[in-house]
């Protein structure tokens, strides 16, 4: 695995957002075969917030992927500690996650940002209405 940089070195971001990317790894890079979309597979060991990331998609497809009508999406996994609950991810990442929703999925959006939502044993239960739903579920038990 090759750093960002490392293997995107020409690519030229604000500072702001190169200081996320920095340390974080380049799993893997790919393409559909009719040149439409271009995956890059990231790993990173602290959270990079969906704003960041967006914008660093937007840089590689003006700078790097220049074919037409080819879109950029960036596919980030993260390898964080132990000092990482689901409670603390919520707590740090809430913002992006409806960031994301958004984007996407407009009804899950809408349910979670809606929503009350509780940790139950480091599950995270939400309900909106009558609807519940569990998310979080530790893939560690």
């Amino acid at each position: 695995m090759n750093k960002f940089f490392e293997v995107f070195n020409t690519l030229k971001v604000p500072e702001e957002i190169g200081v996320y990317l920095t340390d974080t790894e380049v799993t893997r890079v790919s393409k559909t075969s009719t040149n439409s979309l271009a995956r890059v597979y990231l790993s990173s060991e602290r959270l990079i917030s969906k704003q960041v990331i967006y914008k660093a998609e937007d840089a590689l497809k003006k700078q790097i992927f220049r074919m037409k009508n080819m879109d950029v999406r960036i596919i980030d996994r993260y390898r964080l500690s132990k000092q990482y609950t689901p409670v603390k991810i919520m707590e740090i990442y809430y913002d992006s996650i409806l960031f994301e929703l958004e984007k996407y999925w407009t009804l899950e959006y809408n349910l979670l940002k809606n929503s009350q939502w509780e940790f139950v044993k480091d599950i995270c239960r939400y309900a909106c209405g009558l609807f519940q739903k569990n998310i979080f579920e530790p893939f560690w038990v």
